[in-house]
């Protein structure tokens, strides 16, 4: 018999959560002036990259009726510039451009590889 598998309920919320705590963390790490030893080692951009796939992936679990839309890369890249410009004020931190094209790349990065992360069955109910 076959039984067609969707993200759940309690998926979708474990994604929300999860996007939640990354936001906070992700804003902590941006305006601290502490830097996260792991962080630390990884290039600036590498980092902003990696944060902004992480952000596209769980953004896209947690509101799945609509697809990756321009209105998630509209509100990734809303909070990536928000977070330059708070950094701007801040005396041991500083506004980039670059920071933030760091970012879109990472955000862009999630749709071109989507048809990869079809092929790992924990995520494949996403596409469902």
């Amino acid at each position: 018999m076959f039984f067609r598998m969707d993200l759940s309920r309690r998926h979708i919320y474990l994604a929300r959560i999860a996007l939640v705590v990354t936001l906070g963390v992700v804003t902590w790490l941006a305006t601290s002036h502490i830097t996260a030893p792991a962080i630390a080692n990884v290039n600036d951009k590498m980092a902003h990259l990696a944060a902004f796939y992480c952000l596209a992936i769980l953004i896209d679990f947690a509101f799945p009726n609509e697809g990756f839309s321009l209105r998630k890369v509209v509100l990734l890249m809303s909070y990536g510039l928000l977070i330059e410009l708070i950094q701007r004020q801040i005396p041991y931190r500083e506004f980039s451009l670059l920071d933030w094209l760091a970012d879109g790349v990472g955000v862009m990065l999630y749709p071109l590889s989507i048809p990869l992360l079809k092929n790992i069955p924990m995520l494949r109910l996403r596409w469902a």
